[in-house]
């Protein structure tokens, strides 16, 4: 799955992670395909600009409005959290590998951009990112994630963590694929960005591999996105 920064300068550092993220694109197209695919088509989304584009190159998916799959998880201040906590706000969750020194390190940094673009809308909004390594799944792994990645100023991010089975449960639900190796305690995912209605239920699908004119719009898109959630 592709994620970029939103840097409009193509530094060598910036087109290393790019071919990275590419490849990650590849895996992906049944669980898109699954996903993007049920019930009927919709009414074309209230976007205009890059996240217009966004949609059309089928980047940006309107989900159909069905309750998401509930969780009982672990946050990085060992606080038991579950999605009915944050009722009443946004919710764009995540797949994060806490020992990620690639994609994952890339989608926080948008995560920060994007919840900087949101400015005081930022307070209904909940960013939550899940563990999808299960060899690291401490408090302490996770928090060692947000400290390195610059995450613990962010007052409405939260990382979950839990039992292997309770976070495998979660992998299954949101149909993301976890590859693991377990001679180095790593693994290779897919990443999606899904946003949740205040009310619990699934609206939008970001992921996908957009083309140059939208790939350094990814913090522009997910702001985009959250607005049309809690703006009414």
């Amino acid at each position: 799955m592709k994620y970029l920064t939103t840097k409009p300068v193509w530094s060598r550092k910036v087109s290393v992670r790019l071919m990275l993220l590419l490849i990650m694109a590849g895996v992906v197209g049944w669980t898109w395909g699954k996903l993007s695919s049920k019930g009927p088509a919709l009414s074309p989304p209230p976007f205009a600009g890059p996240t217009q584009g966004a949609a059309q190159e089928g980047i940006l998916t309107r989900l159909h409005g069905e309750k998401a799959p509930n969780w009982s998880l672990i946050d990085q201040r060992g606080q038991r959290l579950s999605l009915s906590h944050f009722k009443g706000k946004a919710v764009i969750l995540i797949p994060i590998d806490p020992v990620c020194t690639t994609v994952c390190p890339v989608v926080a940094g948008e995560m920060k951009n994007a919840d900087r673009l949101l400015g005081s809308l930022s307070k209904h909004v909940a960013i939550v990112g899940f563990n999808v390594n299960p060899y690291w799944t401490s408090v302490g792994d996770i928090n060692a994630f947000d400290v390195k990645h610059h995450l613990t100023s962010m007052a409405n991010w939260y990382f979950l963590t839990g039992s292997v089975p309770s976070l495998t449960k979660l992998w299954s639900q949101y149909h993301i694929l976890v590859q693991q190796f377990p001679q180095t305690r790593s693994v290779y995912h897919t990443t999606y960005f899904y946003f949740i209605g205040p009310h619990g239920h699934e609206r939008w699908l970001l992921g996908g591999s957009p083309k140059t004119s939208l790939t350094t719009s990814y913090s522009t898109l997910i702001a985009d996105i959250v607005r049309t959630l809690i703006v009414k």
